[in-house]
């Protein structure tokens, strides 16, 4: 597993959103779904329950850095591909 490196911005939504730490780094490790962003970030997402847990990060070579992280609504991201 690559190192994960949390930007600030990150760290002060993840307290306010109380996220665990450790769901985060669970979920880069084994998303349920990974996606293109813009500005060459990934969105990797993990169904917990009724909601779905969205990370906004960019996959360095050596490390993870995490810009954001939330839950949402599964039915706002279904894609039927």
């Amino acid at each position: 597993m690559k190192e994960i490196i949390y930007s600030k911005h990150a760290e002060e939504r993840i307290k306010k959103r109380g996220l665990n730490k450790d769901l985060i780094e669970k979920t880069l490790e084994l998303p349920d779904k990974v996606m293109n962003g813009k500005d060459g970030t990934l969105i990797a997402h993990k169904e917990i329950g009724t909601h779905l847990l969205r990370i906004i990060y960019k996959g360095e070579r050596k490390y993870y850095l995490v810009i954001t992280a939330y839950y949402t609504d599964r039915e706002r991201y279904e894609v039927n591909e």
